[in-house]
């Protein structure tokens, strides 16, 4: 799998919380395939994950993604999964 954005801070801190990629994304409402590729930093996070992820670890977004990872440029559509 080709990175764009490096691995995100979240993988670490789903695994240490001990939650899968699968758990996860069925708790947040997305795909498994969107999630592990939002984590590993193969896409930007779709406004769901940006919005879900922090409050089912309860950690800020910045504890989970890189700002380049987070960030939108004008005009960007994001994908959602």
């Amino acid at each position: 799998m080709q990175t764009r954005y490096g691995i995100q801070p979240g993988r670490l801190v789903l695994r240490r919380e001990r939650w899968t990629i699968a758990g996860a994304a069925r708790e947040i409402g997305v795909t498994p395939a969107h999630l592990k590729q939002s984590l590993y930093g193969v896409i930007r996070p779709s406004e769901q994950v940006r919005r879900m992820l922090p409050t089912l670890l309860e950690r800020p977004i910045e504890q989970l993604f890189t700002p380049e990872a987070i960030e939108h440029p004008p005009g960007e559509k994001v994908a959602v999964g």
